[in-house]
């Protein structure tokens, strides 16, 4: 397949109306938390001047993904994927909006309603991934699974860019209250977009009534006996937790490193944001594209290989421009996180995707939680380069892991049959 009917392909999915009004969901929902994000850890910098304040504000957003987990997974699994998606974008932009409110109406900024507030969204964004993991099953074909989650993954990098940029321009201008209000606003017209998500039930071949006869406990009792059985799922989500925590902690590590190794300047800072959304943006629109011209396995070890090779660099390197080009080819391999996930996604039973992809994403929530408390009470400790061989390490594990099971990545796509637990 050439390049031209590569994309033709891809295209193909956009006269699939459910699947456009995801990818709306897509765009509005990280642009809605890019104001929020930014509004937040700006506003609670300013008035702690501490890293610890901002730690904990992290702490506050990611928590709730590791303790809530398994209740998340089995809400997804014993519910509707696109209402629990609708209603959790719904209610973040309802709780923003009354944050908003309610800090408009006091002088004083009152920090228990902003954590209070923080713990509550984090709590929603839990139930939101595997909501929207097991919900894209159903709206497309199995083949397409890979495009799908690519080109999701392109329009939330477009958002998040897009939400950042105009947050910090929407604080100078209209201020805190009112950037919360337009981010409360976008998650507000995301979750209505889920109105227009009509799913097909052609993917689900495991009888619904009987996964609903399960209690939470022996819900969650089976899923861990699945995972732990199954080589390839523990194998694969494995994999998954590895990317998911480099998407989470890869980003935040730009700020300190490019202030305190590379003395670099706003401008030059900005250039490499920009840099690794491009190579995220071009990552998730060519790796689909090289894969079908080399072998997965190959490909993906190469990339992965490369990526560990690249965090050294920026590990040792005090150069501006060097980095800027590095960090490029950082947001390009961490676009493999849609092959990862499309291939968990074929190897999943979809009435045990939303607890398995909530196990992977506890599991990554629970170590970048304990990276955030080491780096709250030894941060000044710890140099920042460090952390970026840390990355590097995460890339030799995804290798490991590949070289150690191979046939997840050539092996017929089918799903595993799943026993019962006893």
């Amino acid at each position: 397949m050439n390049f031209k009917s590569y994309l033709e392909d891809r295209a193909r999915l956009l006269h699939n109306r459910s699947y456009l009004a995801f990818l709306l969901n897509c765009l509005l929902a990280p642009l809605g938390n890019g104001f929020v994000y930014i509004a937040l850890t700006w506003q609670t910098q300013s008035q702690t001047s501490s890293a610890g304040g901002v730690a904990l504000l992290m702490l506050c957003l990611w928590g709730p993904a590791v303790i809530l987990a398994p209740a998340s997974g089995y809400l997804v699994d014993h519910g509707s994927p696109r209402i629990m998606a609708l209603l959790s974008n719904l209610i973040r932009g309802i709780i923003i909006l009354l944050l908003a409110f309610l800090i408009s109406s006091q002088e004083a900024y009152p920090w228990y309603l902003i954590y209070g507030s923080s713990i509550l969204l984090g709590a929603l964004n839990s139930l939101y991934g595997p909501a929207a993991i097991t919900l894209i099953r159903s709206l497309v074909t199995e083949k397409d699974l890979l495009y799908a989650n690519s080109t999701a993954d392109i329009i939330i990098e477009i958002g998040s860019v897009a939400g950042m940029g105009l947050a910090g321009i929407a604080l100078a201008w209209i201020g805190f209250e009112l950037s919360l209000l337009l981010g409360g606003s976008c998650f507000c017209l995301a979750g209505l977009c889920f109105v227009f998500v009509n799913p097909s039930t052609e993917n689900t071949s495991i009888n619904q009534e009987e996964v609903a006869e399960l209690s939470f406990l022996k819900s969650i009792q089976e899923s861990f006996i699945i995972i732990l059985r199954d080589k390839f799922l523990r194998t694969i989500y494995s994999m998954q937790a590895i990317l998911l925590m480099m998407l989470m902690t890869v980003p935040v590590l730009l700020a300190p490193y490019a202030q305190t190794v590379l003395t670099a300047k706003v401008s030059d800072f900005s250039t490499m944001e920009a840099l690794f959304s491009i190579g995220a943006i071009s990552g998730g629109l060519l790796i689909p594209y090289l894969l079908q011209k080399f072998k997965k396995l190959f490909a993906m070890g190469t990339l992965w290989a490369l990526m560990a090779l690249v965090f050294f660099i920026l590990a040792k390197t005090e150069d501006i421009m060097i980095a800027q080009v590095v960090y490029f080819f950082v947001g390009f391999g961490l676009a493999s996180w849609a092959v990862v996930l499309s291939t968990a996604q074929e190897k999943t039973p979809i009435t045990h995707q939303g607890r398995l992809v909530s196990f992977s994403n506890g599991l990554s929530g629970l170590i970048v939680m304990g990276l955030y408390i080491l780096l709250y009470n030894f941060g000044e400790l710890i140099a920042v380069q460090n952390l970026y061989l840390v990355e590097a390490l995460f890339c030799l594990l995804l290798v490991i892991f590949l070289s150690l099971n191979p046939s997840c990545f050539y092996v017929p796509n089918k799903n595993p049959k799943i026993k019962k637990a006893r």
